[in-house]
């Protein structure tokens, strides 16, 4: 027999609230921080295999491969990362310039309204797909290591 699972107090649902928004940016700065080492470590380990004069196991055959997608994964990233700090600051110029020039009081609505743009759209889809080519790119280098230590 189940029992009445009482409801949530108001203010521990505040307080996991705020707990969790708080971590939202701590998380996504942290996620950031990740994707650039990937995006460089894949893109230094690649060239340094490529330009080195000794042939390296590492760098034949299928793990060749590996290791060149797991650097065009890395250059898309990098990419990704550029426009997604681009979008953010064009969203954010365009949010402080309406907010600046806006006949005042500001309603909510108004406000609602200006908060979201193609920029700030667009800024979170490079976030993810900037994650999406790095998740790519470490399982590729991942593949390339773990094939070569096997083989």
């Amino acid at each position: 027999m189940m029992t009445a699972v009482s409801d949530i107090a108001p203010d521990d649902l505040q307080k996991a609230y705020a707990t969790e928004a708080a971590n939202i940016p701590k998380f996504g700065g942290k996620l950031s921080e990740l994707c650039k080492y990937v995006w460089a470590g894949s893109l230094a380990i690649t060239y340094a295999l490529a330009t080195t004069e000794k042939v390296v196991p590492a760098f034949t055959g299928v793990h060749r491969l590996l290791w060149i997608a797991a650097a065009g994964a890395g250059a898309l990233a990098l990419l990704f990362d550029y426009l997604q700090y681009l979008a953010a600051f064009i969203h954010a110029r365009g949010f402080v310039d309406w907010i600046e020039s806006a006949p005042k009081p500001i309603d909510r609505e108004q406000f609602n309204r200006n908060t979201i743009s193609a920029y700030s759209q667009a800024n979170a889809f490079f976030f993810w797909a900037k994650n999406f080519v790095v998740f790519v790119a470490a399982a590729l280098i991942a593949s390339a290591v773990i094939g070569t230590i096997l083989a």
